[in-house]
């Protein structure tokens, strides 16, 4: 009563046709099997496209002082989106997301079909998940008619060694590159779409001389705020 079929999302039609006779199917998805009834095999089937998402951490992990390195990307890599207007509405956007969920920025950058955003906890109750939803729903806000975000977005949680000063800086450092790697221009200090973002610091620009030492002072300021 029971078969094993292999989940491919662009061949679920053809597997399901050619075994709508059977009672019962057993469908392993990332390493669960799932069994079911015709009729809900039919309706789960249907819509496991738009129903598959990233795997997550439990969302404990994306709380305190954890540190991410989030990646949003436009559907059908679109674009046409970024420009000047576009980067400062969101530059306000994630203040208040900063604030609303002690969070803070240390480097973002904005790339014509996608962006990242290195997101750090300042505060036991910061919450990444959170803040990033509310940064998504702005974002999606602001983009022009016809254009929108991939249904999610992209996280990558910094583990300990990562989180060293050294190794922190050299992938903030990594993120801020992207122009150059994709041949936009050849200095990163020429790239308008990249900054900082740590409420109450405006000044600071990843771009300039002795950043670091302003943002560790920023940053260490904002975590001890009562």
């Amino acid at each position: 009563n029971f078969f094993k079929i292999p989940l491919q999302v662009a061949e679920i039609g053809t597997i399901f046709d050619g075994w709508r006779g059977r009672n019962f199917f057993k469908i392993p998805l990332r390493g669960l099997l799932f069994a079911c009834g015709n009729g809900a095999c039919a309706r789960w089937l249907a819509g496991v496209k738009d129903r598959a998402r990233l795997p997550r951490l439990d969302p404990g992990f994306y709380n305190g002082r954890a540190v991410g390195h989030w990646t949003m990307a436009m559907e059908d890599r679109a674009t046409g989106w970024l420009d000047e207007c576009f980067h400062l509405r969101l530059r306000e956007i994630l203040v208040h997301v900063g604030v609303r969920y002690h969070l803070v920025f240390p480097v973002y950058c904005l790339m014509p079909d996608h962006a990242h955003f290195l997101v750090m906890g300042c505060r036991a109750e910061a919450d990444q998940r959170l803040g990033i939803r509310m940064l998504r729903k702005y974002f999606s806000l602001f983009l022009p008619e016809g254009i929108a975000l991939q249904r999610q977005a992209h996280d990558h949680l910094l583990r300990e060694a990562e989180c060293q000063r050294a190794a922190f800086e050299n992938l903030a450092g990594y993120i801020l590159q992207n122009p150059l790697r994709a041949g936009l221009l050849e200095q990163v200090e020429a790239y308008a779409f990249c900054g900082s973002v740590v409420p109450g610091y405006p000044s600071l620009d990843p771009r300039q001389d002795r950043f670091w030492e302003s943002f560790w002072l920023a940053y260490e300021s904002v975590a001890n705020d009562a």
